[in-house]
């Protein structure tokens, strides 16, 4: 069974993984993992919506730390896959767009009450990254921890950037968000227990093609591939054309 592009209600699931790990302690990490299970299959139960299409266009916005909720809900994406009780795996995914940067970097001033100065300097940075490269921030649990490793070269995961006319992009680089801090819990609450968390570069441009995503993309997708199965996180594209 797939699931794909969708996205939970990440209070229900948070509430059913803290009762969860309550329950079980420090018990044997395989039993949490099929009781981690259950959870998955009731993700459908606690309710979803379709993801709203997003503007790719690099719009001004003088966002507000408590608009960030809003934008990042925006640019995220989950879903996934089931085929047996121990090749699952659940993935959220969240693209640092010119839009979500802007909201990413007002909730980081907030919180770490920069000075204006200094908040213009972090904003000024991360929209340079953002021009320069691909960004997400990738939250992946799996039934089998042993296989949740997409920094590893020789991950059963594969991930794949999929842009307009099939163009395909690898990442240049995954980073292990390891350990977990408060901030990363924070800024992306949907990052629960059993989770591993990756910041995934990829690469603007592919052999000189146009570059990904592109302004005419009427979609993008972020691709899991492997042995175990397939999951697609798909963005669809409200603005298509150049932007103006």
């Amino acid at each position: 069974m797939t699931m794909t592009g969708r996205i939970h209600s990440p209070s229900g699931i948070q509430k059913l993984e803290a009762i969860l790990h309550q329950k079980l302690g420090h018990q044997d990490s395989h039993r949490a993992q099929a009781a981690w299970l259950a959870i998955a299959f009731l993700l459908p139960v606690l309710g979803s919506c379709h993801p709203p299409p997003v503007n790719l266009c690099p719009v001004v916005h003088n966002y507000r730390a408590s608009s960030y909720k809003k934008v990042l809900h925006r640019w995220t994406r989950s879903g996934m896959v089931i085929r047996e009780l121990d090749t699952t795996i659940r993935a959220s995914a969240t693209y640092f767009s010119w839009d979500f940067c802007q909201a990413y970097a007002a909730k980081w001033a907030t919180m770490f009450g920069l000075s204006a100065t200094e908040a213009a300097a972090f904003r000024k940075k991360l929209l340079a990254d953002k021009s320069a490269h691909i960004d997400f921030y990738v939250a992946v649990a799996t039934s089998n921890p042993n296989l949740n490793e997409l920094h590893d070269p020789d991950s059963i995961w594969k991930m794949t950037l999929i842009g307009a006319n099939g163009l395909r992009a690898h990442p240049e680089h995954v980073e292990h968000v390891d350990p977990l801090t408060d901030t990363q819990k924070n800024l992306f609450p949907y990052t629960g227990l059993f989770y591993e968390a990756y910041l995934v570069r990829f690469p603007k441009t592919v052999a000189g093609r146009p570059e990904l995503p592109a302004d005419d993309t009427k979609k993008f997708t972020l691709q899991f591939a492997g042995p175990k199965g397939k999951l697609l996180l798909t963005w669809k594209v409200r603005h298509r054309g150049p932007c103006r």
